[in-house]
This record gives structure tokens, C-alpha cells and sequence, in this order.
């Protein structure tokens, strides 16, 4: 009786996993499984809930408009996350900047879903500055992968890269990945660098900056320094 039973779960289970989307298979295969109900993820190793932290970075010899937000501008550096099923801002925020070694960086910390699991998501980033008549003039749109919460161990920063592709173009952001399109213009001059990496928290939502004990923390996990009085 038994094994009657067991061939029909076992059709069962295969055509359920069949029908999960393919972030979601992936997220239930991975060290961080979604958490039931709800689209977010935990550690299934040590319970607690992973981030993404991922730094941007561009040369101060690029030129960028100043300011890089304003009431009247909004933000002139665009920055949007491309899932297979949506578009949204990413969670920069252009006024908390480092400048420092030659550098310009800012700090992305966002709470990912099951997307990140498989790596499928990109950032999308694009310089626009103001025209005399108010329109806005757009710089090519540089494109990064993002990198699977996976690729590397917790705290473990990714390799500094470049972005994958560039496109040109006012609607570049809704053109499918396989339409056709004008061959690619070159990086410009001083392009955009990102580089991420997974941290893991003991809350779920991330916390504000002054609050977030992962802000620092070396490669290792461990809290960054106290200054020394």
C-alpha cells in the first residue's frame, strides 16, 4: 500500500517544483530559503536574515552635475533595479557620499528576495543633466549584474566591477534584453564600479545607518574598530 501512495507525491512534488518560478526553485535550493508567507529571506544556517550591501563608485575626475539631487532637479543620477518582473529605484542615497583616494562612494544597503538568490537581478545606472529648457539629457545607461547572495561567503565583498553592458537611449530601461537595438556605445571615460557583498543581521529590516552594526564590519564578520581615545 505504501509505495502506491508514494509514486503519486512524488509526481506530486515535481510538478509543483516544475511551477515555481525559477527565483523561487532557486531560493529553496539555497542557504537562504524564503521565509513562509512572506518574500524575504533567512539563513538557514544561523537563523538570521541576510542583506546586500553594495558599494558604487566613480572617479571625481567624472564629471556629474552639483547637485546631484535637489527639489527642483530630482535625482540626476538614476538608479534603477531590473528584476524579470519589475522596475524600481534602488535605495541610494546620493547625499550620504565618501570622497576619498580619488574616489566618490556610496553605500546601497537593501533587503533582498528570492531575485537575489539566483542572480537574475541588474542595476541600472545613468547621469542626466538639465538642459536650458528644463528637459533632462541622458548620459548612456551602464548595466550591472548583480551578484547571486551566494557568490561569495557572508561579509565577503565581491571583485570590483564594471558594468556589463551600455545602451543609449531614453527608454533603454523597458527595451527586452533581446530586442534589436544599436550596436553599444563605449564605457565612458571614468565609468561607474560596483561591487557587493552578503552581511547577516539579526533583524530583518535593515536598520538606519548609525544603527546598522554591519556598516564596516571587516571580511571576517568582525565589528569594524572603536577609535581609539
Amino acid at each position: 500500500m505504501p509505495h502506491r501512495i508514494v509514486k503519486p507525491l512524488l509526481i506530486f512534488a515535481l510538478v509543483l517544483a516544475a511551477a515555481l518560478p525559477a527565483d523561487d526553485a532557486e531560493a529553496r535550493r539555497s542557504r537562504y530559503r524564503p521565509m513562509p508567507g512572506h518574500p524575504w529571506l533567512v539563513d538557514r544556517e544561523s537563523g538570521r536574515y541576510p542583506h546586500a550591501h553594495c558599494e558604487l563608485r566613480v572617479s571625481v575626475e567624472r564629471p556629474l552635475p552639483e547637485p546631484l539631487t535637489s527639489a527642483a532637479t530630482g535625482d540626476l543620477l538614476e538608479k534603477t533595479v531590473i528584476t524579470a518582473a519589475t522596475l524600481e529605484s534602488a535605495g541610494i542615497v546620493l547625499t550620504d557620499v565618501v570622497v576619498a583616494d580619488g574616489w566618490r562612494t556610496w553605500l546601497w544597503r537593501d533587503l533582498p528576495d528570492a531575485a537575489r538568490v539566483q542572480g537574475s537581478s541588474r542595476l541600472a545606472i545613468a547621469v542626466r543633466w538639465p538642459n536650458p529648457d528644463g528637459t533632462l539629457r541622458r548620459e548612456p545607461t551602464e548595466f550591472f549584474a548583480l551578484p547571486a547572495l551566494e557568490a561569495h561567503p557572508p561579509w565577503r565583498w565581491s571583485p570590483w566591477q564594471r558594468a556589463a553592458d551600455v545602451r543609449q537611449g531614453e527608454h533603454v530601461l523597458f527595451e527586452s534584453a533581446a530586442s534589436a537595438r544599436a550596436p553599444a556605445p563605449p564605457l565612458p571615460a571614468h565609468p561607474f564600479e560596483l561591487r557587493c557583498r552578503t552581511v547577516l543581521s539579526e533583524e530583518l529590516a535593515v536598520p538606519a545607518p548609525d544603527q546598522d552594526p554591519n556598516i564596516g564590519r571587516d571580511e571576517d564578520g568582525n565589528a569594524a574598530a572603536s577609535p581609539a581615545h
